[in-house]
């Protein structure tokens, strides 16, 4: 079974912000040029669900996004799996859990709206969630349409983390460009569950992806999955420059390696 927490950590202060990349021929910078950030902040919470809106503020244009409570695993979570790994190690045999599947620890559900009023209505929306195999969580509701970042665990990679953005949420940071991206930042920012040393390379290759390798990396129904793992992550700080290396990703079962845009400009957060 699953149950939510009352309460996400929201750790604003780490929102990456993503600059105009439209022209070709932009100018890299350093990170001594970086731009500076959007504003971003939390302009409603739901008192019962956990749900909340995150506003973020861009070139005097505001955006929205709706971020549900944390589901946690009762069964796999965090603390009961700390306890499995160290009765192993006493044991010195291996946490006995399949190789090939990754446990999800925790969800956070996330979506983009086009105004503060539809964020609202969806963030007044339960997440109505049910274990189907003691791994997976599923959204029952149709107001969120189905984004969400897990934080998992694997036998073999250890922490990480799959994120799951749907077409619908793809199609809009495509079309809106580099403006919504910045709120993409802001909600997996806002959600608590990535760590800190995760926190800039997990939304950066996000934003890679979607923006340069979107056609390659899609599903069929034009959504989009990257499942990351810790030890494969740079631990970036807080900028980012051109063709900077930023890890590996995987995707359709296969790692990628991914890279800042060589002719990107150069971000701090």
């Amino acid at each position: 079974m699953f149950k939510r927490t009352g309460i996400i950590s929201f750790v604003l202060s780490i929102i990456m912000i993503f600059t105009a990349v439209t022209s070709a021929f932009a100018e890299s910078s350093s990170c001594t040029d970086c731009k500076s950030n959007g504003k971003s902040n939390v302009v409603y919470t739901n008192e019962k669900t956990g749900n909340k809106v995150v506003e973020i503020q861009k070139d005097g244009k505001s955006y929205y996004a709706a971020v549900s409570g944390s589901i946690v695993n009762d069964e796999f979570n965090e603390t009961k799996l700390k306890e499995m790994k160290e009765k192993a190690e006493i044991q010195n045999t291996e946490v006995p859990f399949d190789k090939d599947v990754p446990i999800v620890l925790e969800r956070v559900y996330f979506q983009f709206e086009e105004t503060l009023d539809d964020a609202i209505s969806t963030a007044n929306t339960p997440v109505s969630v049910e274990s189907s195999d003691s791994v997976e969580l599923l959204a029952k509701s149709g107001f969120w349409k189905g984004s969400w970042i897990d934080k998992i665990w694997d036998l073999w990679y250890g922490t990480g983390y799959k994120v799951h953005v749907s077409s619908g949420d793809a199609n809009y940071i495509i079309t809106a460009g580099a403006t919504v991206v910045t709120g993409l930042f802001a909600v997996l920012a806002a959600t608590g569950v990535i760590s800190a040393a995760a926190a800039a390379a997990v939304p950066a290759i996000i934003v890679v992806g979607i923006l340069t390798l979107y056609q390659t990396i899609r599903n069929e129904d034009g959504s989009v999955d990257f499942e990351m793992f810790e030890p494969n992550l740079v631990n970036i700080g807080i900028c980012v420059a051109a063709s900077q290396y930023l890890g590996q990703a995987r995707n359709k079962g296969t790692f990628r390696n991914f890279y800042w845009g060589v002719y990107w400009p150069g971000m701090c957060f």
